[in-house]
């Protein structure tokens, strides 16, 4: 083999290795962007679940007040548990 030839052979595998190089950077850019994403949804999946748990918790009360049976001591209980609840979450907002 000649010279000129090793020369021209080893160009070229250079620049294929470039060329490879480019394209696993675009695959890089593209992964992290979808990465990115599914953190967004897991997130906001999450911001979901937490007020479900809320909502939850106030129909449990809610169903408790009604099945009181007319007393209004354990109704006025759960309006208070309510309103404790309800000022923590204000307070959490406000940090």
């Amino acid at each position: 083999m000649s010279s000129p030839n090793v020369v021209n052979e080893v160009k070229s595998n250079i620049e294929k290795l470039i060329g490879l190089r480019e394209g696993l950077k675009r695959e890089k850019i593209a992964l992290l962007e979808a990465n990115r994403l599914l953190e967004k949804t897991v997130e906001e999946q999450q911001s979901e679940i937490k007020e479900l748990h809320g909502t939850i918790e106030m129909l449990k009360m809610a169903k408790s007040i009604a099945v009181a049976d007319g007393n209004s001591t354990n109704a006025k209980l759960k309006i208070n548990e309510l309103v404790r609840e309800i000022d923590k979450c204000i307070s959490l907002l406000n940090k």
